[in-house]
């Protein structure tokens, strides 16, 4: 938000505040976290599983760090982390093609 401050943008933090933001995130990631589970129904793909669940443990970890400590410093850390997550999601559902 400082650099929003900076430039003027009104962004969604800016507007609402920090909390109820990292609020809505922790809930897309829990969402998320829900229905990465739903391709596992048809059956056990341990890539899948390794990459995804791997991924949100990462998001689940995100979340509460934010929640608990939303300073600028913990959300940049925060931010690679997800960046990490989306990463391994992105390959994990890749391997449910092959």
């Amino acid at each position: 938000t400082e650099g929003d401050k900076k430039i003027g943008a009104l962004s969604l933090p800016m507007f609402v505040g920090a909390r109820p933001v990292i609020a809505i995130a922790a809930v897309l990631f829990a969402a998320a976290v829900f229905l990465s589970l739903i391709p596992m129904a048809s059956g056990l793909r341990l890539p899948y599983l390794a990459l995804v669940g791997t991924c949100d443990l990462l998001l689940l970890k995100s979340a509460y760090s934010a929640w608990n400590d939303y300073s600028y410093e913990n959300l940049a850390k925060v931010r690679k982390w997800t960046i990490y997550a989306l990463i391994l999601g992105v390959l994990g559902f890749a391997t449910l093609a092959l």
